[in-house]
């Protein structure tokens, strides 16, 4: 299979964003409320949510599953309001 410039240039940002201690979807999924939660409640995140943030720079189905997670957090927090 041949790649093209841009399949490359694409390869090679991923590869410069990879991290040595990086989790896996599994591990994401399990901390994703944990690391809503502080997001919402602007608290500083521990190290293994810090890994969870870079997870979702990489993986762009997990990054999905946040974003609308997220969104439904938010919603039940205007609604208690």
């Amino acid at each position: 299979m041949k790649l093209s410039k841009n399949n490359c240039k694409i390869l090679l940002e991923t590869l410069l964003l990879t991290r040595d201690n990086e989790i896996d979807c599994g591990k994401c999924e399990s901390l994703l409320a944990e690391f809503i939660e502080q997001k919402l409640e602007n608290k500083s995140l521990d190290e293994s949510l810090e890994l969870v943030r870079a997870h979702l720079e990489l993986c762009a189905e997990c990054r999905e599953e946040f974003e609308a997670l997220e969104v439904a957090l938010e919603g039940l927090t205007e609604a208690e309001k």
